[in-house]
């Protein structure tokens, strides 16, 4: 281990796993899958979107087994705790890898996080050989999204991704290991 890795490390030990506290009255909704459904967000014309690898439509990912992410729209009843209506969202430049995170601009605008593919539609490698994941702009227009194009700090030798747009749209926060970023790898 580096010696990086050794004081984060001892920090967690030292001010995290000394915090305790109980959880009570867990309950699982309805809205759970056995699918890994994650980064739910609901729009301002009240459906909801978010992402799941419950798809048939896509590779498989080596590292766990299961399908890449797709993003996913929906109409969530508050009340139930239900989703219907649950389809996939088209793309126009649809992949059989990593489309994931949606987040809302102004105007239509959305944000996605996307694997880098080459031209044949196969992921293309960055730094280790790994295909790193970019963050794209789009629209979004009747449950497809269009125009899709990356964001200028997007780089093949690093990871940018989980887009989320506050601000009236123009301020964003996203992950990545690029230097002269806060937290770890």
């Amino acid at each position: 281990p580096t010696s990086e890795r050794v004081k984060i490390y001892n920090y967690q030990k030292m001010n995290l796993d000394s915090l305790f506290f109980s959880v009570e009255n867990i309950k699982s909704l309805g809205i759970n899958t056995p699918s890994g459904d994650l980064c739910a967000i609901k729009s301002k014309d009240g459906k909801t979107y978010f992402t799941s690898n419950r798809s048939n439509n896509k590779e498989i990912y080596p590292g766990n087994g299961r399908p890449y992410m797709s993003l996913y729209e929906s109409t969530w009843n508050e009340n139930s705790n239900e989703l219907s209506n649950v389809k996939e969202i088209k793309t126009g430049t649809d992949t059989k890898f990593n489309d994931a995170t949606l987040a809302f601009g102004e105007d239509n605008i959305i944000y996605i996080s996307r694997n880098f593919i080459n031209k044949k539609g196969k992921l293309e490698a960055g730094r280790g050989e790994i295909s790193n994941l970019q963050i794209l702009r789009g629209h979004l227009d009747n449950g497809v999204i269009k125009e899709l194009k990356p964001l200028e700090f997007n780089s093949k030798k690093f990871n940018c991704s989980h887009p989320y747009v506050f601000n009236n749209g123009k301020s964003m926060v996203f992950s990545s290991d690029m230097p002269g970023g806060f937290g770890g790898p």
